[in-house]
């Protein structure tokens, strides 16, 4: 009789387990093919361009959106500028799909000279996920993320940085960039200049965001320093820095500075005695309505942002020769 009640109770403990996976393949089954239609909802019919840069126009003296067609931006929220290989054969940018959580990083291929549907990068997806970064050699890409810090845990409340390398065309396990946390509570990636200079934000207080920059050594920050009062000035939202090639020209994101109710882009000069000019704003060519995620092309030929001129957020670029106009 034990040995009848033990095979019972052994065949309830496989079926039981049966269940259990079928349910958890059929969720994952699901999860899967949803990703699959908002990808199809998004980039049907926009990809395929042989342009150095995911576009067949490029711009000129005015902006110009950026690959028309790539997604809807009344469907889905473009939350960067993109970011490209120094080979331009990679982009990496990031989407709120249908405008919720989790925010993705997506990338586009291009293969023989055609550029490819963008996928969600192998990395991101499950969490909160932004701002995708390259280093100077496009080895290392930084992005910020509420991820868990430890392996495990729940989800992080505030935003930090990570980085992920590439190992044989692939891009593997995400590593956290530490900084003191005396320094603020969340942390965004700018930009990674050819200098050297990693420039990134700090969110101090709601609406106090600094920008900061260091040095990396041995995959760690050094000779962390706040960028000079006049462009992180206290209790205002400052960041998004990005520097061109020269490295004498930075543009940043500021938010209710001068009186201005909303989110704008400013422009600085490196002076003779190497520190950064007080910031003006880009003219109004650039800066209409919130205006944000700015960009340059490692050659220091486009520039890209973002703007809601249109009503929505899209991404724009135009000749960065015309960043001038009016200043």
């Amino acid at each position: 009789m034990k040995k009848i009640f033990l095979v019972l109770a052994v065949i309830l403990s496989i079926g039981s387990a049966l269940k259990a996976q079928t349910t958890t393949n059929s969720k994952a089954h699901d999860t899967k093919n949803k990703v699959s239609l908002d990808l199809d909802t998004i980039f049907k019919n926009t990809y395929g361009f042989k342009g150095e840069y995911f576009s067949n126009n490029t711009p000129n003296d005015h902006p110009l959106v950026f690959a028309k067609g790539l997604l809807n931006p009344k469907l889905h929220h473009l939350h960067s500028a993109p970011v490209f290989s120094p080979d331009l054969s990679e982009m990496y940018f990031s989407v709120y799909l249908n405008y919720d959580d989790p925010q993705r990083i997506f990338i586009a291929k291009k293969i023989d000279g055609i550029w490819q549907e963008p996928q969600i990068a192998e990395f991101s997806g499950q969490y909160q996920d932004g701002k995708p970064i390259l280093s100077p050699d496009g080895n290392t890409l930084y992005f910020y993320s509420k991820r868990p810090i430890n392996e495990g845990g729940n989800s992080s409340e505030n935003a930090m940085i990570w980085f992920v390398k590439k190992n044989k065309g692939n891009r593997g396990n995400p590593k956290l960039l530490s900084f003191s946390p005396s320094l603020g509570t969340a942390f965004y990636p700018d930009h990674y200049a050819s200098n050297g200079l990693f420039y990134f934000s700090v969110k101090v207080a709601p609406n106090d965001y600094d920008i900061y920059q260091c040095e990396m050594k041995n995959d760690k920050p050094v000779k962390i320093k706040r960028v000079n009062e006049h462009i992180s000035m206290k209790s205002i939202v400052d960041l998004g820095a990005a520097t061109n090639p020269e490295n004498n020209i930075l543009v940043f994101q500021s938010n209710n500075r001068n009186n201005k109710n909303q989110a704008i882009l400013y422009i600085c000069k490196k002076q003779d005695n190497g520190e950064w000019s007080n910031p003006v704003p880009l003219s109004d060519l650039i800066n209409q309505n919130t205006t944000r995620f700015a960009s340059f092309t490692r050659d220091g030929k486009y520039f890209f942002f973002t703007s809601s001129k249109s009503g929505v957020e899209e991404i724009y670029w135009i000749k960065s020769s015309h960043l001038f106009v009016d200043q």
